[in-house]
């Protein structure tokens, strides 16, 4: 039987996390909050694994101007291109990756 190994903790909502969605290609992991924000972590090109050989993740951007409430879930297209979120203030956004900025 495989065993799962916890790697490490993100940390900068100051809500309650309610999803996360890995991109396509696994190189980012969007979050969403009760805080109204969208958080993208990305692995850390410029470090070296740890000696335990976990990956370093960062917050490369925080998504804050789409919701008023909080936000329930996000879910990336096929491309990786396009997140969209899914709010309780009856909206839905659709954030788009050009360049390493994010649109709404």
């Amino acid at each position: 039987m495989s065993s799962l190994e916890h790697l490490q903790t993100l940390t900068g909502h100051r809500d309650r996390v309610w999803s996360v969605a890995w991109s396509p290609n696994g190189e980012m992991l969007a979050s969403c909050s009760g805080d109204k924000t969208v958080r993208i972590w990305e692995k850390r090109k410029d470090l070296e694994p740890s000696s335990s050989g976990q990956q370093q993740w960062h917050c490369t951007a925080v998504l804050e101007e789409g919701h008023t409430r909080t936000v329930r879930a996000c879910s990336w297209s096929p491309s990786g291109r396009y997140l969209a979120t899914a709010s309780f203030d009856a909206t839905t956004s659709i954030w788009e990756h050009q360049g390493g900025v994010w649109e709404q």
